[in-house]
């Protein structure tokens, strides 16, 4: 019995030598091909993003969340948030970030934002791409090095100029929890940074790729997700101010604008 051990215990370490080195490019290659692989991931161009949690301690202003995000990266952003029937109520932020046009309303009259250098719409861009696919057409991060970590394989990446970490699940190689950093300038000159956590799970196939049903950020409530991938976006969504926008489908009336052959 002992000799068998002895050989078991040689043909792991002569299997573990055999292996390469773990480095940052190879762990993050491998949680592409994991998330559905590289060409797949880049072909996502447009997405449509549904988020929802429930909130026990916020009533009466908030009893829950409903968010549908759609977006056209680089530069398209459309999002409608929702508290009803809290106090908070509901909200439409609409960006095009080629044009530098940014514009919010609450039901009635958009209001235009002028300092979209201010804005967190760039963010929430590069966020919801790293979070849910790690890659898309329009992002591609690079990765710089390993991370120390107890329970998973953790490279630090810089997506667009936005600095990450990003921890892999050892066994399946999906992302668990990315780590982000919000920094803004303020006045004179000063910078304050902001670190976000967002923990990861419950993967599910979707159009060919592995995304997560499930979302927190740091401590908050859970969020359910479901998404749709490539979907036919009219860009005239993202350069229209969100006037009377009082519903999370109210984008979809600009798919009745499209051309047949769309």
């Amino acid at each position: 019995m002992k000799g068998v051990i002895a050989i078991v215990g040689v043909l792991m370490m002569v299997s573990a030598q055999d292996r390469p080195p773990k480095t940052a490019q190879s762990v993050w290659d491998q949680g592409v091909a994991a998330k559905g692989g590289r060409e797949a991931l880049r072909a996502v161009r447009t997405f449509v993003v549904r988020e929802s949690a429930v909130y026990e301690d916020a009533q009466p202003y908030a009893s829950g969340l409903k968010r549908t995000v759609v977006c056209q990266p680089p530069n398209g952003w459309w999002e409608f948030e929702d508290y009803r029937p809290g106090r908070f109520g509901f909200s439409a932020h609409v960006a095009d970030l080629e044009t530098g046009a940014e514009w919010f309303s609450q039901g009635v009259k958009a209001t235009l934002r002028m300092k979209l250098k201010d804005s967190i719409v760039p963010y929430w861009m590069k966020e919801v791409q790293l979070v849910y696919f790690l890659e898309t057409a329009a992002l591609h991060p690079t990765p710089i090095r390993l991370v120390e970590g107890s329970d998973a394989d953790a490279v630090e990446v810089d997506a667009g100029g936005l600095p990450a970490v990003v921890h892999f699940d050892r066994t399946t190689h999906l992302p668990m929890r990315i780590e982000m950093t919000r920094s803004v300038q303020l006045p004179p000159g000063r910078v304050t940074s902001t670190k976000y956590l967002y923990s990861v799970s419950s993967y599910r196939d979707v159009s060919g790729l592995k995304l997560p049903s499930r979302m927190r950020i740091d401590s908050s409530s859970p969020r359910d997700v479901d998404f749709q991938v490539n979907v036919d976006i009219d860009p005239a969504l993202f350069r229209t101010p969100p006037t009377n926008v009082t519903s999370p489908d109210a984008w979809r009336k600009f798919l009745r604008d499209l051309p047949p052959n769309r």
